[in-house]
């Protein structure tokens, strides 16, 4: 799935019907695979960390990475002979999703943020596996299930509460400001002019520049006039970008792409849903300027 695609499926949600499980083999096999194919993204993501510098993150994927590779111990542990039997593993279509966290600019992510999406992953987890355990053909397969769904479970709770202390302590420090649009937009159009003075003999990216600086400028007045509705979620619930990203041009330009794919997703009405996906589209294209400088 594209990271800037619309959509208004809640995340935690299944994207497929799962598949039928036929043993319990089968079923602890696929588990010790998805937990593999989360621990090995949640390292790769780490090694991307540390060649940033941002050693506080690496150490928030390090731990996820950590409690999948221990899931995957328990897994197998329980259910040895069962999943020594296995003779396949089942294709889990969309289960996992970094949701744009692969590839998003260093500047926007934050521990807030990275265990917000290992939440929503954790709960697709276990809506999967009590689906499957719903579904059973047969005793043993269903306790598997159900063992397995507790385990996501157990994780849900464990990573909802430190998504919370992160959050709290991002709401705590100095240099985090909430990302409100009608505020990033007016900043993005300051940055803009300011990249013009670094064009030099380069006319035609200097007037580039300057028109993305005056229709940034536009979307900002037009949200001074007619702002989107303060009670939709993730402007009720603004999340904090740091100093970094409010002072680099690319960050913040890929921070209100990401809001306004938000809003479209969240708007109550066509209008505003055809609005915020203007804006997004109008970002993508400053966006995609903005990385040939």
């Amino acid at each position: 799935m594209s990271r800037h695609s619309i959509s208004k499926r809640p995340a935690s949600r299944l994207r497929a019907e799962p598949p039928s499980v036929r043993s319990p083999g089968e079923l602890m096999a696929t588990a010790s695979s998805i937990a593999e194919d989360a621990a090995s993204r949640y390292e790769a993501q780490a090694g991307r960390m540390r060649r940033a510098g941002a050693d506080a993150l690496a150490s928030a994927y390090d731990e996820l990475a950590r409690q999948q590779r221990e899931q995957i111990g328990r897994s197998l542990s329980r259910f040895v002979g069962a999943t020594h039997a296995a003779a396949c593993l089942l294709a889990v279509e969309g289960l996992l999703d970094d949701e744009g966290t692969d590839a998003a600019a260093v500047e926007l992510l934050d521990p807030y943020r990275i265990f917000a999406v290992a939440v929503r992953n954790c709960e697709r987890a276990f809506a999967f596996w009590s689906y499957v355990a719903a579904q059973a053909s047969s005793a043993e397969v269903r306790q598997a299930a159900e063992y397995l769904a507790g385990r996501e479970l157990a994780r849900v709770a464990w990573l909802r509460r430190r998504r919370r202390s992160s959050y709290h302590a991002l709401r705590g420090r100095a240099d985090r400001r909430a990302a409100v649009p009608d505020a990033m937009e007016s900043r993005l159009a300051a940055l803009l002019v300011e990249k013009m003075a670094t064009c030099d003999g380069d006319d035609a990216g200097r007037r580039e520049l300057e028109a993305l600086a005056r229709q940034t400028r536009e979307r900002a007045a037009q949200l001074a006039r007619a702002p989107f509705d303060p009670s939709l979620p993730s402007l009720k619930h603004a999340p904090f970008l740091p100093d970094a990203a409010w002072n680099g041009a690319g960050a913040l330009c890929e921070a209100l792409l990401d809001r306004y794919l938000e809003l479209a997703g969240e708007a109550r009405d066509e209008a505003e849903r055809s609005r915020a996906q203007a804006f997004a589209a109008e970002l993508i294209a400053c966006l995609r300027f903005l990385r040939t400088l």
